[in-house]
């Protein structure tokens, strides 16, 4: 069974001293203010709205959740689907997504999303969980009403986009963090805000929100650091809580993945006293709450298509995720298909792109050489956001001297390298010196990553 941060611990790290910031589309934040303030006064644990949940027991998440089966955002994306959330009964709920080379086209650009049976409202919201570490996918947990409501005063409010937002994954950069807070579809407080560390670095981040209506303000925290206050457009009527991952436009970057996963270790609510709201009937959702554990999945492939099984029509075009440079090809040895790289200077690259600076990688490879003469390697060079490149190469050499060589059989190669510093991108490349070389089961991932 997991080891979770117990109940109490959302009664703990009081006084905390913070510095507002000012966003600049808040007017209502001064630059220099100053405040010091209790987080933890006014908290109800006892309530009977408060929960805890960390996923050890079905029953009581059956309670709180259920699975939302929806489609939001640009026409390219294939929505939210209840099948991509799985439950495993150590305590962890993993949502996968599928990037623009899954292999069914029917899924590609989906996601999945948990969404509380009720609404609540003000109130301190926890998440603790590894989110998607790929562009082109957005990980998100935000409460979310829409519709008629009165507001605090009485008067019926139409056109309502009640919402509360941490979204992670924005401007090419994941230590780039969006803080929201919505009135309407129009009104709304924004924020882009930088942690000092990449969130998809394949560790738990807890991330919080803390809603209070009487004064106005929504505090955002990642790992219990304030990162922004706001108080202009803080909603007032309850909304579900959701917690998943879905496909937006460009601000997320490019999808070129196959899948991969976020998981939710636990979310907590607690409210708080004397913060008057409007309550609704948000919630619901269309599916239960997984009825069976599923396994953990494995890491997933930071490599797209390393079997070069699949491939794929990207405008107009087949594409199977690999480049060619001189000559490189796909070929059929018996019923698998195989990269083979002819000649010299000759290679089949991919960017990979993402990659978290000081973080060590690991890359395997299936490997085969034509003859004892035929010699390359596995080499990756390292890019910033641009095409601007960072840091040395890095290579694993491939000859007939190498370790596990046989004559006509395939034996593996690794690769172990540290991102260098300003690295956002790692190109790899399957490269051929002479002779003739054939690559399969290419396979990337963080070496420290579980």
């Amino acid at each position: 069974m997991k080891k979770f941060i117990c109940f109490a611990m959302c009664l703990i790290l009081s006084a905390v001293f913070f510095a507002g910031c000012k966003d600049g589309k808040d007017s209502t934040d001064d630059e220099n203010r100053s405040e010091s303030y209790d987080r933890d006064e006014g908290l109800l644990p006892d309530s009977e709205d408060a929960f805890f949940d960390d996923f050890t027991n079905r029953d009581h998440s059956d309670g709180i959740w259920n699975v939302v089966n929806s489609k939001w955002g640009p026409a390219f994306n294939h929505g939210v689907r209840p099948e991509n959330v799985s439950w495993n009964d150590s305590g962890v709920v993993t949502i996968r997504s599928f990037g623009k080379y899954y292999g069914d086209a029917n899924k590609t650009c989906q996601g999945g999303c948990l969404i509380t049976k009720k609404a609540y409202g003000p109130g301190r919201y926890e998440a603790r969980m590894k989110l998607v570490p790929r562009f082109g996918a957005c990980t998100a947990f935000w409460t979310y009403m829409y519709g008629t409501a009165k507001d605090l005063d009485g008067n019926t409010q139409t056109k309502l986009n009640q919402e509360i937002d941490i979204e992670l994954n924005v401007g090419g950069d994941f230590r780039n963090v969006w803080f929201t807070n919505w009135h309407t579809e129009d009104l709304k407080a924004h924020v882009e805000k930088t942690t000092d560390f990449a969130n998809n670095d394949g560790e738990w981040h807890l991330y919080t929100f803390e809603w209070h209506t009487d004064p106005a303000r929504v505090d955002y925290y990642v790992d219990n650091v304030l990162y922004y206050t706001a108080r202009s457009y803080v909603p007032y009527v309850a909304g579900a809580l959701n917690i998943g991952n879905w496909f937006p436009d460009s601000w997320a970057g490019v999808p070129d993945f196959e899948e991969d996963y976020m998981q939710i270790d636990y979310v907590r609510y607690t409210p708080y006293k004397g913060q008057p709201y409007t309550p609704s009937s948000a919630g619901g959702g269309a599916a239960n709450f997984p009825a069976v554990s599923t396994p953990l999945p494995n890491a997933a492939n930071l490599v797209s298509n390393g079997g070069f099984e699949y491939t794929y029509v990207e405008q107009g075009r087949t594409v199977n995720a690999w480049s060619s440079y001189q000559s490189a090809e796909t070929v059929k040895e018996g019923g698998n298909t195989v990269m083979k790289v002819s000649g010299e200077d000759s290679a089949a690259t991919q960017l990979v792109s993402v990659a978290n600076e000081g973080v060590e990688y690991t890359v395997t490879a299936k490997v085969k050489l034509a003859d004892a003469n035929s010699v390359g390697s596995v080499a990756a060079y390292f890019l910033k956001a641009n095409t601007e490149y960072v840091g040395s190469r890095v290579a694993a050499d491939i000859s007939s001297s190498s370790e596990g060589y046989a004559s006509g059989e395939y034996f593996n190669v690794t690769l172990k390298f540290i991102v260098p510093e300003g690295a956002k991108r790692i190109s790899l490349y399957l490269e051929c010196a002479g002779g003739e070389i054939f690559f399969d089961d290419v396979f990337m991932n963080m070496t420290k990553r579980i």
